[in-house]
């Protein structure tokens, strides 16, 4: 089961960035590696500094509501997500399996 984390627990804390994947306008997709047991993840780091919201949107609100939109999604074919952290209003890490 997947769980939101929010600013108290930062990311490096617990996870390193080893092999940049892929980048993207938005997003940057990297192998990562949990520092406290060998377990190998991926994770997609989003920039919604990058895209123009209205004024009126609380942006960390909508990212950690779609956050737990990305969590519900459950099939065979599509990669589970692990975490998500909210490390600012602005940026999302997704960690999925690998």
């Amino acid at each position: 089961m997947s769980r939101v984390i929010d600013e108290s627990t930062p990311f490096d804390d617990k996870y390193r960035l080893d092999l940049c994947i892929k980048t993207g306008r938005f997003s940057c997709i990297y192998r990562c590696t949990n520092k406290y047991k060998p377990d190998k993840f991926v994770v997609k780091i989003i920039d919604y500094s990058k895209l123009s919201f209205d004024d009126n949107l609380c942006v960390g609100t909508a990212l950690k509501d779609e956050c737990q939109c990305y969590e519900r999604v459950v099939h065979k074919h599509i990669a589970q997500i692990y975490e998500s952290y909210v490390l600012s209003n602005r940026i999302v890490c997704l960690v999925y399996e690998l």
